[in-house]
Formats: structure tokens, sequence, C-alpha cells
């Protein structure tokens, strides 16, 4: 099991890959999330990028997939999720999106040569509970909570463009950890 600061240092690593001038006050971007980004320093490099994938069943919204011999990775949305994300302004897809990243940031070699892209629902408990950690990590840090702690959870998750419910237990989570 991954130490939660350990996470919170991924997290912001990747972060900072994905947009080198974003103050933490600052959401990311969709274009950002979606256009790809080489996560460097992270164990293998991998180019990750997001795409839609009109095979994955709508019973599964999202996987990852690495190859860590080539040096890529793919975050994968179905034919629901994608239009969604391409829209801009749905958390769920940016959350899902963000774990997605999670999983190939903090387990590229776990989840390495997938040959079954539905493979996501069969993770175990631990590796996806990592990655919505590193999900609302990348997307509310902590010196953004810090910075923001007089803002309610409806009023964060608008900011970070994530959802109310994410918002609070990432605030919740912030305030256990002080």
């Amino acid at each position: 099991m991954l130490a939660l600061h350990t996470i919170s240092l991924v997290a912001a690593e990747v972060r900072l890959q994905l947009s080198p001038r974003l103050a933490v006050t600052d959401r990311l971007t969709f274009e950002r999330l979606r256009a790809g980004v080489a996560l460097t320093g992270l164990g293998p490099e991998l180019f990750t990028v997001a795409r839609g994938h009109a095979g994955l069943s709508l019973t599964t919204y999202a996987s990852s997939e690495c190859d860590v011999v080539l040096g890529e990775a793919w975050v994968w949305l179905n034919r629901e999720a994608w239009p969604e994300f391409v829209a801009g302004d749905v958390p769920r897809s940016i959350a899902t999106v963000a774990h997605e990243l999670g999983h190939v940031a903090l387990h590229a070699e776990e989840v390495d040569g997938l040959e079954d892209t539905d493979a996501e629902t069969d993770h175990d408990r631990r590796m996806d509970r990592e990655a919505w950690t590193f999900a609302a990590h990348l997307l509310i840090p902590d010196q953004a909570l810090h910075r923001l702690s007089r803002l309610r959870a409806d009023e964060l998750g608008k900011r970070f463009g994530v959802s109310a419910m994410m918002a609070g237990k990432r605030m919740e989570e912030f305030k256990n950890s002080r």
C-alpha cells in the first residue's frame, strides 16, 4: 500500500508536468488532460494519452493500458464517456481520467500489457483506492486546500471541476492529515 504522502507527491509531480505554470488554486484544463503527457521520473517513462474507445463496454466507463517497453500508456473512455469528456464540464469525466492517470503513474508495471480493456473491473481494491486518492490530489492539491480553506465543498468542486462529493472527501482527508 502506498503512503498518502507518496501519492500526494506523485500527483503534484504529474500536475506540474501537465501544466508547469498552473497555480495550485487553478483547475487543470481539459485540453491538458486530453492531449497527453510524458510522465517522467515516476518509474518507467510513459507517454500517456486519453482517447475514446468504441469497443469498450458501456459498463466500463474508462480503463488504463500501459506498455512499459514501448513507453506508452492509454486512458480509454467508452463511447458514452468520451463525448462527455470532450464537452469539457462533466465532473465525472475529469475525475475518471485523473483516476486512470493515477493507475498509469502509480501502477504502470501492474497494468502493463493488459489485453482486455475491460480489466479495470478486475483491479484490486488497493489500486483503485490509490488511483482515486491520486485523482483527488491531482485535481485539488494540498496547497489549494490550505489557501482556500474557507470554501464549502460545492464551491471547491466548482472551482476545480469536480463533484461536491469528491471535493468534500478531499477536504475531510486534508483536515484529518493535519
